[in-house]
C-alpha cells in the first residue's frame, strides 16, 4: 500500500468505522512516526510503546520464555485498557522489535482490532538501515523485526515509506 492510500484510510477511519477489506485493520509502517502523524494530523492515535510497557512488568523474567509470557501478558492488559469503546481509535505500536526478540504472537493486537481501532506497527527505518561495522563476534540481522511483521501481516498491509521517496 502506498503512503498516500493509508494516509487517506486513516482519514476516513477517523470520520467512521470501516469495515477492513483484507483480515483487520492491523498495518506495518515502515517509516517515521513524526511523519505519519504529520501527515495525518490525527487525535485519534493512542501510542503503546513496548520499550515503556516492559519497565512497567514487576518483575524481572529469568527465562527466555518466562520473558515472552510476562511480555505477552503486559501486552494483553495494555490493550485492555487503551482500547476505549464507541469512538474510533488508531493504536499505534512502538519499540515492536521486543516482539521479534521474544516471539509475541501478533493475535492480541488482531483480537482488538476492528471496524473502530487499527492497530499500526510502526518500525523506523533508522532500525532496519543499520549499517555500523561491529566485531566479528557479533551477528545483527536489522530487518528481522520489519520480517517478523511483516510475515504475519503480508505486503499489502505493510507501508514502505522509503520506497515512496520524500514524503
Amino acid at each position: 500500500m502506498k503512503s498516500i492510500d493509508f494516509v487517506n484510510l486513516i482519514g476516513k477511519f477517523c470520520r467512521q468505522p470501516i469495515v477492513a477489506t483484507e483480515g483487520r485493520h492491523v498495518y506495518l509502517w515502515h517509516g517515521d512516526l513524526v511523519k505519519l502523524k504529520s501527515m495525518t494530523s490525527v487525535n485519534a492515535f493512542v501510542g503503546i510503546d513496548l520499550h515503556q510497557m516492559a519497565f512497567q512488568i514487576p518483575r524481572a523474567a529469568r527465562a527466555q520464555d518466562e520473558a515472552q509470557r510476562l511480555l505477552r501478558t503486559a501486552i494483553k492488559e495494555t490493550l485492555v485498557k487503551a482500547v476505549h469503546k464507541g469512538r474510533q481509535q488508531i493504536i499505534v505500536v512502538t519499540g515492536c522489535d521486543l516482539l521479534n526478540r521474544y516471539a509475541i504472537s501478533l493475535q492480541p493486537f488482531f483480537e482488538i482490532a476492528s471496524e473502530t481501532v487499527m492497530v499500526v506497527f510502526v518500525v523506523p527505518p533508522d532500525e532496519t538501515n543499520f549499517n555500523h561495522v561491529l566485531p566479528d563476534y557479533i551477528n545483527i540481522n536489522p530487518t528481522s523485526t520489519l520480517m517478523y511483521i511483516r510475515n504475519v501481516l503480508g505486503e499489502n498491509l505493510t507501508i514502505y515509506t522509503e520506497r515512496e521517496g520524500n514524503l
